[in-house]
């Protein structure tokens, strides 16, 4: 894992590691954790294209509290080029 601290003292953790992608196929991962505990996957394949995405993203009310019900959103590409085009794009 790897850690980054800003001045104002919030950090961004990335993880590196494999796992099954959303088609099921073994993919190395990247797992980007920011400040406010938003997460999001990324599967790329041997050739470094991105083949599914999943984003977590909390939001907060004005005392700092999470906001109950919040979705997970999830992009699956078929095919992406480098260019990246998300084919795909639904809330679970």
């Amino acid at each position: 894992a790897t850690r980054t601290t800003l001045p104002d003292g919030t950090t961004t953790t990335m993880e590196y590691g494999f796992d099954k992608d959303a088609f099921g196929t073994q993919r190395f991962q990247t797992i980007v954790t920011d400040a406010n505990s938003n997460t999001k996957k990324s599967y790329r394949d041997v050739r470094e294209l991105i083949t599914s995405v999943t984003e977590q993203n909390r939001t907060f009310d004005k005392a700092g509290k999470p906001i109950i019900g919040d979705r997970q959103r999830f992009i699956c590409g078929y095919g992406l080029t480098r260019r990246s085009s998300v084919t795909h794009s639904s809330f679970i």
